[in-house]
């Protein structure tokens, strides 16, 4: 039997789910590093062997086999800033180079929202970076083409509020924190509460720790009328709500 696919798309969520057991998770994105590595200095001969199409063809055309090199580097940049967004704990840190990259090739009038929250995120511990960091989300919120779901955009906003609230800047953290909150009071179903809980609090910090976002007590109030259920399979766990 043949092993998981690593540059299936599904992939990462092998990681956020635990399929692939936290102390596993590292040599899967060491083998991803190597294939990328690969992909970027191989000969036609190889990439042949590798079987992209435009290596394949008689007479090699030297420009479609680059484009598809590029294309294959671009699926492997944007599945490796995943797979460290979703290790566990996250090392979302590192993935700086790979979403540069990603945004880079992705420029256009509307860019794409989700890069560059993930990027926001990856800064957003980064000493001095945090102006950086609170326009990239500001401007992804802004212009974005709309495509970041509820778990990309409630974990970013909750970051980058962490981070504004470390350095005193209570407002701009207390506006993105109400985005949030307004969000989970109007959406009693949007996901389970373990899940909620895991998106707007920091993994590196202990289960105590203050939280604005869990703190409030219309989040409070909310997450204590849910009753989580548990997993049922591919639909995941299932939230019964009263009140």
């Amino acid at each position: 039997m043949s092993g998981p696919n690593i540059l299936d798309p599904s992939f990462p969520r092998y990681f956020q789910e635990g399929v692939v057991p936290p102390e596993e998770q590292p040599r899967f994105v060491t083998a991803l590093k190597e294939m990328m590595d690969s992909a970027r200095t191989a000969s036609v001969e190889k990439l042949a062997e590798l079987h992209l199409p435009a290596a394949l063809e008689k007479p090699i055309d030297a420009a479609k086999v680059e484009a598809e090199r590029a294309q294959v580097l671009d699926t492997c940049n944007w599945q490796m800033a995943n797979l460290l967004r979703y290790s566990q704990p996250t090392r979302i840190y590192e993935a700086e180079p790979y979403l540069r990259a990603v945004i880079d090739g992705h420029k256009g009038p509307t860019p794409e929202d989700t890069p560059a929250m993930l990027l926001a995120v990856a800064l957003h511990k980064n000493e001095g970076r945090e102006d950086e960091a609170y326009k990239i989300l500001k401007d992804a919120m802004e212009r974005g083409d709309g495509g970041a779901g509820p778990y990309t955009f409630l974990w970013a906003k909750a970051a980058i509020a962490r981070m504004l609230r470390r350095v005193k800047r209570d407002d701009e953290a207390k506006e993105l924190e109400e985005e949030v909150i307004d969000w989970i009071k109007w959406h009693p179903y949007g996901m389970p509460p373990s899940r909620l809980r895991s998106l707007v609090t920091d993994d590196a910090e202990p289960d105590d720790a203050p939280n604005a976002i869990l703190d409030d007590p219309r989040v409070k109030e909310q997450l204590g009328n849910a009753v989580e259920l548990p997993s049922m399979g591919m639909f995941g766990p299932a939230v019964i709500h009263f009140g």
